[in-house]
């Protein structure tokens, strides 16, 4: 149990990361996306939000490998 906490929570941290580079290297396109991610929520379409959802990270894990290797 113990090693499935530890497990878990590198992985999140990992993700809060990836997140953070995205934010620091793109902050105003991020800005944008997630002023765009909150619109399906409100409309309460919750198609619409997953795939502005999975757009916005897949574009944050491309942003957070380019800062990485750079």
């Amino acid at each position: 149990m113990l090693l499935g906490t530890i497990s878990d929570l590198n992985v999140r941290a990992t993700r809060a990361e990836i997140v953070g580079l995205s934010v620091q290297s793109r902050p105003q396109a991020s800005h944008d996306e997630h002023a765009a991610l909150l619109a399906p929520c409100r409309d309460r379409d919750g198609a619409r939000a997953v795939r502005l959802l999975t757009e916005h990270l897949s574009k944050a894990r491309a942003t957070a490998l380019d800062a990485i290797t750079r």
